[in-house]
């Protein structure tokens, strides 16, 4: 039984995904960190509009991240999407800077 439960657990992420996603939570500030999934592959993120209304940015991250690019979700009139130019690589300070941009 313990063979078959082991095989149902979903692998972790490397190291190396913890030590990014923690010095881009340093980057951009622990304050901005408001949520945070057991796991650490969704957090959640306040960011003000220029009228200093707070918003959540959540995103959910990939177990290869930043390989592949967040998702993102938002409570915002007209859909929200990261967009990425080619060879620019994800970061949760990229993704709130985005996230400020559409709030403008």
């Amino acid at each position: 039984a313990d063979a078959l439960a082991g095989s149902l657990t979903p692998a972790l992420p490397p190291a190396a995904f913890y030590e990014q996603l923690i010095a881009e939570v340093n980057g951009i500030g622990w304050a901005s960190l408001c949520g945070l999934s057991p796991s650490l592959d969704e957090l959640q993120l306040t960011i003000d509009d220029t009228a200093r209304r707070a918003h959540v940015l959540t995103l959910s991250l990939p177990p290869d991240y930043p390989a592949r690019s967040p998702v993102a979700r938002a409570a915002l009139p007209a859909p929200f999407e990261l967009r990425w130019a080619p060879g620019e690589r994800p970061s949760l300070a990229a993704a709130a800077a985005q996230f400020r941009g559409a709030l403008a």
